[in-house]
């Protein structure tokens, strides 16, 4: 069994892979040593465990791990089962890399591009040959709801714009700035896609990403919705790496 730890910048996810299926999975706001024992301690069977980060954590949590399982901790140096021709791999992000190592198992010998809607909105490809060459990074849903409430004098904050109906023409301030926000993001989303439709005719859109229930049922591109996308890119890493 394998033990997968993604660290973002607003979520952790923690999982179990056995046999390439999530067995268990939880998610937490901050990760403590006491949380990962006590999870560990419900799946005695775990003997290998990842931990993807873009973002610091705690050295007792490393120690942990290398104390007690085959440990690997993603960074530019890890083995990949894919051609990464990215020309700053020291720069990029794991969770970018997982993301399209997830995808290209799912589709493979296929053009695709990632989608991840959360802190940031990222857009990755990888082409049918597993090469990796990057893609585009704009600010996430949160991000452009508190520039509009820290950058100016009277805007509000906006934490709640699930709960709100998007309109096109907003009625309130409140409603004025979901209807930019999110439906600026649907056509930044659309348009990227189509750009990329343009060279790769054939290609397929992955959405992930914890904002991605926002936009999802709203574009007018056709794509394939996956949470965990980054959780089984982590696993198949680790298995990668353990042949190695």
């Amino acid at each position: 069994m394998n033990l997968i730890i993604d660290i973002g910048n607003s979520y952790i996810k923690i999982a179990c892979f056995e046999n390439n299926e999530i067995t268990n999975l939880k998610i937490y706001k901050k990760l403590s040593l006491n949380t990962l024992i006590n999870f560990t301690k419900n799946n005695p069977e775990i003997k290998s465990a990842i931990v993807s980060s873009v973002a610091k954590y705690p050295e007792s949590i490393k120690k942990y791990l290398s104390d007690n399982y085959n440990f690997v901790e993603l960074n530019n140096t890890t083995p990949l089962p894919i051609i990464n021709k990215y020309k700053t791999p020291e720069t990029l992000g794991n969770d970018r890399i997982a993301a399209v190592v997830g995808a290209i198992s799912l589709f493979p010998n296929k053009d695709i591009l990632v989608i991840d809607a959360g802190t940031c909105i990222t857009y990755d490809f990888i082409n049918s040959e597993k090469e990796y060459f990057g893609g585009s990074i704009s600010p996430g849903l949160k991000l452009r709801f508190k520039s509009l409430h820290n950058f100016t004098d009277k805007l509000p904050l906006i934490n709640d714009a699930i709960d709100y109906e998007v309109k096109l023409t907003g009625n309130s301030t409140k409603a004025c700035i979901i209807s930019g926000v999110v439906n600026g993001i649907i056509l930044e989303i659309d348009g990227m896609i189509n750009l990329y439709k343009k060279k790769y005719p054939e290609i397929i859109t992955i959405l992930c990403g914890g904002d991605s229930i926002y936009f999802d049922k709203m574009l007018k591109n056709s794509i394939f919705a996956n949470s965990n996308i980054v959780l089984s890119g982590l696993n198949i890493i680790l298995n990668f790496y353990e042949k190695k």
